[in-house]
């Protein structure tokens, strides 16, 4: 059967009577930023593997919709005025009480299991020394990705956060592959497999750090969101917020106001400069110099 993208998994937790109406969206959203799902269409990651491997080996209900469900309809029978808010919260206590202790006594078997759905991982690419498989290993904190031959020079940990996709271009310095980074509401962003490579050093920074010698690089948030940081850091905490949606590029310019680099914005057809520093004089002027182009056209 074809995947859940996000629109018909919402449907189906309608369906199931799983959340409402405004808690669906976020408890999608928690499972992402946990690391048990991941793109549109949804995918389990190893870990949500793991966790529901680990679900299903406990005697509970906790696996099936219908207790979610169940708690549901009662929540409706308190605001109908046929039950009681102390009845029905007395009744989900009894009843998680016992999924906790379900849990507690399979302790030890749903760690095994989890820990080897992680152990699992990706295949990403081939070792271009061994021709064996090279697999991306993800955990909530970050990823390890390693070539299958012990002892090889291909294990890499970092924190990339977001879908790793595997393609068949190879990095033009190191000749390690080059993955796919696909992170919700940004362009997928192409980068060697070894962060430490000058291949991703060279798309990351966007020129000098006006308060440091350092350089401002493109980070990451452990929200997925995308930023400036001094590389610096944390001698600098020179930071600027970045755009979530397009791509951008150093444009080799300086800001005369600030100093801060000036940065090109991509978004399909649209393209414009500015400067990082939201606060900055010189994105109000180019505002206005625009506005005044605009009533002159009109």
């Amino acid at each position: 059967p074809a995947r859940f993208d996000m629109a018909s998994l919402i449907k189906e937790m309608e369906t199931l009577r799983l959340g409402t109406k405004s808690t669906r969206h976020s408890i999608i959203e928690k499972l992402q930023d946990r690391g048990f799902i991941e793109g549109n269409p949804v995918r389990p990651t190893p870990l949500g593997k793991g966790l529901i491997k680990a679900v299903l080996t406990v005697d509970s209900k906790i696996s099936e919709p219908d207790m979610t469900a169940e708690l549901e309809k009662e929540m409706d029978l308190i605001s109908q005025g046929s039950t009681t808010k102390d009845s029905v919260v007395s009744e989900s206590r009894d009843m998680l009480g016992r999924v906790m202790e379900s849990l507690e006594k399979a302790e030890s078997v749903l760690k095994e299991k989890i820990k080897l759905s992680l152990n699992e991982g990706t295949i990403i690419g081939v070792c271009p020394d061994h021709g064996t498989d090279i697999k991306v290993i993800k955990n909530r904190e970050y990823i390890k990705i390693k070539c299958l031959t012990e002892g090889c020079r291909i294990e890499f940990t970092s924190k990339i956060m977001g879908l790793i996709k595997e393609t068949d271009k190879k990095c033009e310095i190191c000749g390690l592959p080059l993955i796919n980074i696909i992170r919700r509401g940004q362009s997928p962003e192409l980068r060697c497999i070894d962060k430490d490579c000058s291949y991703n050093k060279e798309k990351n920074t966007m020129g000098k750090c006006p308060k440091e010698e350092g350089n401002m690089v493109i980070r990451q948030s452990r929200y997925g969101k995308r930023f400036l940081g001094c590389s610096n850091y944390p001698k600098c905490t020179n930071t600027y917020a970045l755009p979530q949606k397009g791509t951008v590029k150093f444009t080799g310019e300086y800001c005369t106001i600030c100093n801060s680099p000036l940065i090109m914005g991509f978004i399909a057809t649209r393209r414009w400069k500015f400067c990082p520093d939201i606060k900055c004089e010189y994105n109000r002027r180019k505002d206005k110099a625009g506005k005044k182009q605009t009533s002159a056209i009109a």
